[in-house]
């Protein structure tokens, strides 16, 4: 944003965010197998259609690899069990490391696309007493 002379916002809100397009992350392969909706594969074709002949570690494919400076406050909601949560977490990781003010919400058991007593887009309705935040910060 710096490049192109954009004010950068004061605070990002990310909902389940798609931050890698290449789907590289290691721990995507354990957390994949309890997504009810998204698979690896089906994902990685559509990033490609998607990108079409753009390099896929492209900051504005894969924004986990753009900076984090400047950015504001970046606040994060996931569920536990959706595949985008692996780089979520990293992502957290990145902006511990650099002192960027994060807010970290991951729900267990949850995904934000489907789940059968949610129905779907769990973030968007009222909490019920039985999630379980894991943590924010």
């Amino acid at each position: 944003m710096k490049a192109e002379q954009v004010q950068s916002p004061g605070q990002l809100i990310l909902l389940s965010p798609w931050l890698d397009i290449t789907l590289a992350n290691p721990a995507i392969l354990e957390i994949e197998t309890k997504d009810p909706i998204l698979n690896k594969e089906r994902l990685r074709r559509a990033g490609l259609i998607y990108a079409r002949n753009a390099r896929l570690d492209d900051h504005l494919l894969s924004p986990i690899n753009g900076p984090l400076d400047g950015m504001g406050t970046i606040s994060v909601f996931a569920g536990s069990d959706e595949i985008f949560v692996a780089d979520t977490r990293r992502l957290q990781l990145l902006a511990s490391l650099k002192e960027i003010k994060f807010n970290y919400y991951e729900y267990s058991g949850y995904s934000i696309l489907a789940d059968e007593d949610l129905h779907r887009f769990f973030q968007l309705f009222t909490r019920p007493s039985g999630w379980q935040k894991k943590g924010a910060g």
